[in-house]
């Protein structure tokens, strides 16, 4: 191997290693607990717009002055 090659790989390994920051215990979220948070959020959202309940609806979305619904009707 050329040292251009060598050298190449090594900064190459030292950049991956310092781009992956460690995850603390304290971070970590198990893809079970998303899921059921998501699902608790769609579920809702379901139940209020079957009663007509649009600003409940609603509370499942970013909230923000950016954020604009259209619909066709």
């Amino acid at each position: 191997m050329t040292a251009w090659r060598t050298l190449a790989l090594a900064t190459t390994l030292a950049l991956s290693a310092c781009a992956t920051a460690p995850v603390l215990p304290a971070q970590q979220v198990s893809a079970e607990a998303e899921t059921a948070a998501i699902q608790a959020v769609l579920d809702m959202q379901s139940e209020a717009w079957n009663r007509g309940d649009v600003d409940t609806f609603m509370e499942g979305y970013w909230k923000s002055p950016e954020l604009r619904f259209a619909s066709g009707g």
